[in-house]
């Protein structure tokens, strides 16, 4: 009945001039718990819920209810082409909203979106009384059809920027409470950058009216040249991503890349599945191997590489996050966090970045974990993030 009334309040709002909400594709609430046993489902094999007892005490006791709302909004994909994409809305049931949260996703397969899910582990801050706002990406939920478009992160800046808008829009036709403008951005390993990068494009744009409070990142490829480089003289990364990234860069920028001369044996002869975005990339890597000799082109070890790697390195190079000429309030504060022993993302990447950011920000602060899985420096930065909305 909800879904009912809510339609024919977007009718009536499309009729006011609405420019950016479609449609209302599902809604459904979770508890506390509910949410829990979902991420424990996901990533119980890597993290233990014991090492977080107190902070989940702490939710049980203060978490609401989360409404998740799942939409079809106006968008632009990374060509700049018109698009109908997907993305989340997560509000707390009851109480008034406490603030914002924008959130970039990470990897995922196809089928394990927001909006295919109806439930998003990056979701869980909601409970805490925050609006959280998850963009599917292009390549996902109403865009599946897409390559995945790995690695747009200013392309991942606007859709999150229009989901905002979406939002907006959804709360007016629904009544009641706003989208508030004070925001906090988080994203971890793929969601990251996108989520500086967001930040940075609402510092651009100050006639949306955020107000940007924090930035929490982790385990991020802000410089995707760098990653790849470091990754080949690591010689070592246990998720295979890097076949499905040439895919979608050689859809989105024309590059009309030769495979042969970046890959080779059995990912080369099976690229169509390696990178369609429906297997999990640390299965792929258990199947073709953990070491980048076993798909990468030989040219990758030498000096001199061949023209199509060239090619690869220079449309990486351009995709670097932030991008060329960003803007960010001085006082923001920026908080970062990646493990040494990280085998999907190189360290350095992160090691970069703060570098970078710490000239012209004095209130960056940087968390190199001298021991830790991927997953497990992601479970300190959505323990962090938590501590940061419970103050």
């Amino acid at each position: 009945m909800q879904l009912v009334i809510l339609f024919c309040l977007l009718l009536c709002a499309r009729a006011q001039g609405q420019e950016h909400l479609v449609a209302v594709l599902g809604e459904r609430t979770m508890t506390f718990d509910e949410q829990l046993a979902g991420v424990l489902d996901d990533f119980g094999s890597d993290i233990s819920a014991d090492d977080y007892s107190s902070i989940i005490n702490l939710f049980e006791k203060l978490g609401r209810a989360t409404r998740y709302v799942a939409i079809e909004y106006r968008t632009v994909d990374p060509k700049g082409n018109p698009v109908v994409a997907s993305g989340i809305i997560a509000y707390p049931e009851t109480g008034r909203f406490r603030g914002t949260l924008e959130v970039s996703p990470y990897t995922k397969e196809k089928y394990c979106c927001g909006t295919k899910r109806m439930y998003a582990a990056e979701c869980l801050p909601t409970n805490l009384g925050y609006v959280t706002l998850l963009p599917d990406t292009i390549g996902y939920g109403s865009t599946e059809d897409l390559p995945i478009s790995y690695l747009f992160y200013q392309n991942v800046a606007r859709v999150s920027a229009d989901l905002r808008m979406a939002a907006k829009e959804y709360f007016e036709a629904l009544g009641g409470r706003q989208l508030p403008d004070k925001t906090i951005f988080f994203g971890y390993s793929l969601g990251a950058p996108g989520a500086l990068e967001t930040a940075c494009y609402y510092s651009a744009h100050p006639e949306y009216g955020v107000k940007i409070k924090n930035i929490c990142i982790g385990g991020g490829a802000y410089y995707p040249d760098l990653a790849l480089r470091q990754t080949v003289y690591n010689g070592e990364i246990t998720y295979l991503i890097y076949p499905a990234i040439a895919v979608g860069l050689d859809y989105w920028m024309d590059l009309h890349l030769d495979y042969s001369k970046l890959l080779w044996g059995e990912v080369l002869d099976n690229l169509d599945t390696v990178s369609d975005g429906m297997t999990n990339m640390r299965d792929l890597a258990k199947r073709y191997g953990f070491r980048v000799q076993q798909y990468l082109h030989p040219d990758f070890f030498l000096p001199e590489k061949n023209e199509e790697i060239d090619k690869l390195m220079d449309a990486l190079a351009t995709l670097k996050a932030p991008s060329d000429g960003y803007v960010l309030p001085k006082n923001v504060k920026i908080r970062i966090i990646h493990s040494e022993e990280d085998l999907f993302v190189p360290v350095e990447c992160a090691d970069l970045l703060y570098e970078e950011l710490k000239k012209d920000h004095p209130r960056v602060t940087y968390q190199r974990m001298g021991k830790g899985t991927h997953y497990e420096a992601a479970a300190i930065a959505l323990v962090n993030l938590l501590r940061q909305l419970i103050l």
